[in-house]
């Protein structure tokens, strides 16, 4: 699904658009844009937890995941301290970029070369490539990037918020996004996403987003 640098942009962007997030704490927010990609890949996109569970989606499959049901069960009890609800609006954020993905990376990208997966195919290893790469030239010349900024400096992040991780899973998950993107990875050959498409993508996905919770905030008030 989206990539952990996008999620970061996204957390980024959202702060900047929604005005209620820059009375939350940064840094529970920006974890929680990362947290459901917390499982433990054991095999080729087999994870543990499932996707069922840390996506919340009943059928397994990421296009159907279902962001009410997680704000069902984590943002609506009104004795939420400022880091929960920080960290489960991060989580939110996380699964609805998900599912843009979907539609606008993903879905169009296997139109366009003729497939109906990536995994098993030699595209799956060119688009990680891809994006890898794009990933790093964004972070070298961002002149402002504050999520991974945060998510770099950050070395702890016990987990209390979710029953579904152990306490370490989230620390664990800090650490192995400052690793990936520590080697230099080449640019592939062909590009089968462009920098401009995922700025792009980041623009609509915050808009998206905000309409949603601009949406429940008038429905509420």
């Amino acid at each position: 699904m989206a990539t952990w640098v996008i999620h970061l942009r996204v957390a980024d962007a959202l702060r900047n658009r929604w005005q209620p997030l820059q009375t939350l704490p940064e840094l529970p927010f920006v974890v929680g844009n990362l947290a459901p990609d917390g499982g433990v890949e054991v095999s080729p996109h087999v994870y543990v937890p499932d996707s069922a569970t840390t996506h919340w989606t009943p059928t397994g499959k990421k296009r159907d995941i279902d962001a009410e049901a997680f704000c069902r069960a984590y943002l609506q009890n009104p004795a939420l301290t400022p880091e929960q609800t920080a960290f489960y609006r991060g989580y939110e954020a996380h699964l609805r970029t998900d599912v843009e993905w979907i539609w606008q990376i993903l879905k169009p990208l296997k139109q366009k070369l003729g497939i109906a997966h990536f995994t098993g195919t030699p595209y799956d290893g060119l688009l990680r490539q891809n994006l890898t790469y794009l990933e790093q030239a964004f972070c070298r010349q961002a002149k402002s990037f504050p999520a991974w900024e945060l998510a770099q400096q950050t070395k702890a992040f016990p987990n209390d918020v979710l029953p579904y991780y152990a306490e370490d899973t989230l620390t664990l998950k800090l650490q192995e996004l400052r690793e990936r993107y520590a080697e230099p990875v080449a640019p592939p050959e062909p590009y089968l996403v462009t920098a401009e498409q995922l700025d792009e993508f980041v623009r609509q996905t915050v808009g998206q987003i905000v309409s949603v919770w601009q949406k429940k905030e008038n429905q509420s008030s």
